[in-house]
């Protein structure tokens, strides 16, 4: 892993961003952007690489402390990591998103509509799955947090878990990656499958007048 961050790390575009990624997640980004597949759970957000420009940028300013040129610049390397899904050979990304993180609003309706539609028209693309643990799934095991898990094109290149609680915390052991992965099926058992999770999105979409 550290060495597949270092490849990366010297010849990525994310460098000219260092000073405003922290150094857990300038590695982070360095293994996205070197990703072949990544299964994404999501309990409080739209997936990064699935937000808008307008939800990115209401996200950024209610940090605290959070400075005009500084948002504007980390809309832009959101976007940029979002390239990847249009590569020549695209990343696939499998996304499950909690039903809270469609309701809760960012940058009030016209934003949240947008950004739903959005997620109905990405859900279309060929390397992208989108699922939906509703509210009425009821509890589930992943409660604690979000988390990735990253494969890469090499078969040497072990995968990696990303949790994002504790500033960023990378699992490349095969068992926690495996118990990562089986917590995904989990969770995918249980959301709504893709078509209906269109039509719930467009659903809640409307919510939004």
């Amino acid at each position: 892993m550290l060495d597949l961050t270092r490849g990366s790390r010297g010849r990525g575009w994310w460098n000219s961003y260092s000073d405003l990624l922290p150094s857990w997640f300038h590695g982070y980004v360095g293994l996205e952007a070197e990703a072949a597949e990544l299964i994404n759970f999501e309990p409080q957000l739209i997936p990064g690489l699935l937000q808008t420009e307008e939800y990115i940028r209401t996200l950024y300013q209610v940090l605290p402390g959070s400075k005009n040129d500084d948002v504007e610049r980390q809309i832009k390397v959101r976007l940029l990591r979002q390239d990847a899904l249009h590569r020549g050979n695209p990343l696939k990304l499998w996304a499950i998103v909690d039903e809270a993180a469609l309701r809760r609003p960012f940058g009030g309706n016209a934003v949240m509509r947008e950004q739903l539609e959005h997620l109905v028209e990405a859900s279309t693309w060929p390397n992208v799955v989108l699922q939906v643990l509703p509210f009425d799934a009821g509890g589930h095991p992943a409660v604690t947090g979000g988390f990735a898990v990253l494969g890469f094109p090499e078969a040497s290149d072990a995968d990696v878990t990303y949790l994002d609680a504790q500033g960023g915390l990378f699992l490349d052991q095969a068992t926690d990656v495996a118990w990562y992965r089986n917590l995904f099926d989990h969770l995918r058992a249980h959301a709504t499958d893709p078509d209906r999770t269109r039509d719930l999105v467009k659903k809640i979409s409307k919510e939004f007048t």
